[in-house]
């Protein structure tokens, strides 16, 4: 759709720099303008001297006021207009004796007109006030006000071009076209829908319960007060029946809508045309090609779209899973971590992970991560002494058998499923499951090489997830590196712990099992979540333990 609301901004840029408060992207814009659009330029002049008549009326008669008079061949004398006036001021007053009354014959009456003398205070009161209405007459008529229809309750690395402004998070949103060329933005209509913007993107806000996308992606939540909402597009429209909702717009018009919960009637057809519509629920996806209006089935991609961010912690969820592996890492769960670190199962703390790998000699009991908000702790388990603590809260994990390798384990507790030998991130080993290479960016794995343990603080991470997702199971696939080296079959045990209670064991794995499939439901009572590998009653030596693709599922 055109936008109109460009030609309109004349006279807010120009009152701005006149008043001295413009930005250096206001006045740009100013230039820009009047270069586009010379006939401006005019209106712009003529601005300008009302704007001086407003802001000093006393200064009318100064030369620099009278623009638009000839006064280079003399039609106006400003000295002597000047010389008068300082007159005025100090000249004496004259007695002018009154006539006496005379009769005369009514045929010799003749009478003469008696010039008005008009005081220059009402001169200047009659310029002002018809400076004033012509002014207001003018704003009126170019800079229409348009309604509020929405507010921008968020952004994050947020770039808008076209505006002569910059929009922060808090500012009402107007009726007019919008371009993000860069970041996201989340904007709350004001009937309560409310709807990310994915860069780059062109959009119209049209009324507080609907909007235009011309081009770029969205993601709507639309609560049950806020039922109708409704996003026009090129080639087709959806209005919402309570729903969740992603849509992608390209440039020729094609669009696709997924929906996420709920349902939405989709009307296919443009303005004057003859629409059909049909409704599209839950777990389904539609695509409406830009220039037939023909709709086909598509498979629904649930985290293609930006479904929640948060600007001040760098949340952003596309509806994924939340990613134990990306926490080791360093991360938020949901792909922020580097999957070059890792954890010291002595000390609790990050390390980098590309160095020569090392047996750890030591047990210190369990200890607490200080500087990851999900990770409780790390550990490294001997049931020789009796039970292990598995928690900041003092779980305890019973039965824990009596490793053979007493206090002893390899390496850092790492994200993906690489084993370095060098300090080189040339030179390593990559691990595998069923043939299937676990290297942390592209398949994300926690590499727990016996004896170690992790414990995961559930509570923390509910607080962190996205509103209205929920923690439903932990599921993982696990066991030893189809290419560990070496003939010797090693066995390792895996073991899942919840509040210290054992909810999966897999004892006496070796590196010919297939990966066995991980599935522990979590109540949202649970607190703690704890991971164990132990040496299967042999050495530790090349048992390459793997927690693959552990994630905790969410209810969405």
């Amino acid at each position: 759709m055109e936008n109109n609301g460009r030609k309109n901004d004349l006279p807010r840029l120009s009152l701005m720099t006149f008043e001295g408060i413009s930005t250096e992207e206001g006045i740009s814009s100013l230039e820009q303008l009047l270069k586009d659009d010379p006939s401006k330029i005019d209106d712009y002049l003529e601005m300008a001297v009302l704007y001086s008549v407003l802001k000093e009326p006393e200064g009318l008669f100064n030369k620099s006021h009278l623009v638009n008079a000839n006064i280079e061949d003399g039609s106006i004398d400003v000295g002597l207009w000047k010389m008068l006036a300082d007159y005025e001021k100090t000249a004496p007053s004259i007695e002018i004796e009154e006539p006496v009354a005379e009769t005369v014959p009514m045929k010799m009456l003749k009478i003469e007109k008696t010039p008005w003398k008009i005081q220059k205070s009402s001169l200047y009161s009659v310029i002002v006030s018809a400076a004033a209405i012509l002014l207001l007459a003018l704003l009126v008529t170019l800079k229409p006000v348009l309604p509020t229809v929405a507010q921008l309750t968020d952004s994050m690395d947020a770039e808008w071009e076209d505006t002569q402004y910059s929009l922060t998070n808090g500012d009402v949103l107007r009726q007019g076209q919008l371009i993000l060329a860069k970041g996201l933005a989340e904007i709350t209509f004001d009937d309560g829908a409310v709807v990310i913007i994915e860069a780059p993107a062109v959009f119209e806000l049209e009324s507080p319960k609907s909007m235009y996308l011309d081009s770029g992606k969205l993601s709507a939540y639309v609560p049950r007060r806020a039922t109708g909402f409704t996003v026009n597009m090129p080639s087709a429209s959806v209005v919402d029946i309570g729903t969740e909702f992603g849509i992608d717009v390209q440039f020729d018009g094609t669009c696709d809508l997924h929906m996420f919960t709920g349902k939405a009637n989709l009307i296919i057809g443009q303005e004057g045309e003859d629409k059909a519509s049909q409704i599209v629920s839950v777990n389904e996806a539609k695509n409406v090609d830009g220039r037939t209006g023909r709709v086909r089935d598509i498979a629904l991609q649930d985290n293609r779209f930006v479904r929640r961010f948060d600007s001040m912690t760098g949340l952003v969820w596309k509806g994924q899973d939340f990613d134990l592996a990306d926490v080791v890492g360093g991360g938020n769960g949901f792909g922020t971590g580097d999957w070059k670190i890792g954890l010291s199962p002595l000390t609790g703390e990050f390390i980098a992970t590309v160095s020569r790998s090392a047996f750890i000699h030591e047990t210190r009991g369990y200890v607490e991560v200080r500087k990851s908000s999900f990770i409780d702790g790390v550990f490294i388990p001997d049931g020789e002494e009796g039970d292990v603590i598995v928690s900041s809260r003092g779980h305890l994990f019973e039965g824990c058998p009596d490793t053979v390798d007493t206090g002893r384990t390899y390496d850092s507790i790492r994200t993906g499923g690489r084993i370095w030998t060098f300090n080189s991130l040339s030179d390593y080993r990559e691990l595998m499951l069923d043939g299937v290479h676990y290297d942390g960016k592209n398949n994300s794995a926690i590499f727990l090489h016996p004896n170690a343990g992790l414990t995961f603080d559930l509570q923390a991470i509910r607080e962190h997830l996205p509103e209205g997702a929920r923690i439903q199971r932990f599921t993982a696939l696990c066991g030893i590196s189809d290419d560990t080296p070496g003939t010797e079959q090693h066995k390792s045990d895996f073991w899942v712990l919840v509040d210290g209670q054992r909810k999966f064991e897999l004892p006496g794995v070796t590196k010919d099992a297939s990966g066995q499939k991980v599935d522990v439901l979590i109540k949202p009572e649970d607190r703690f979540l704890t991971l164990v590998t132990t040496d299967g009653g042999e050495n530790t030596e090349n048992d390459y333990c793997l927690f693959a693709r552990p994630v905790l599922e969410l209810d969405k």
